[in-house]
């Protein structure tokens, strides 16, 4: 089920994404969360290739323990804020993190 209008969005690595998510909390007439595709949001092409490359760079990397966290989540930062103003003041739009066991992502981390 697709939200209407999802205001709340989270970056986050996950095979086979397009590391964007819209969410619902708590969650709203049964939607809690589901992957936006990037023509959903009518993303610029260059911040669609980038995060594009940033997933793609996760399938390879992570799988193979070679995926250095570090810069991963500044990468991913940088998406999330580059989202962020493109599409302004009236979204939630948050960053989910690696961590380094792999298995707890770090705390969301709000774009404001």
């Amino acid at each position: 089920m697709k939200p209407p209008n999802p205001m709340k969005i989270r970056i986050m690595a996950d095979y086979g994404s397009s590391g964007i998510w819209a969410f619902s909390d708590p969650p709203a007439q049964g939607f809690r969360h589901g992957m936006l595709e990037h023509q959903r949001l009518k993303l610029p092409k260059a911040l669609s290739h980038a995060f594009d490359l940033w997933i793609q760079r996760y399938e390879d990397e992570a799988p193979k323990d070679l995926l250095d966290i570090d810069a991963f989540n500044v990468e991913g930062l940088r998406l999330a804020t580059l989202l962020k103003q493109y599409l302004g003041p009236q979204r939630h739009v948050e960053y989910q993190g690696e961590h380094e066991e792999g298995d707890s992502p770090l705390v969301a981390i709000v774009i404001e």
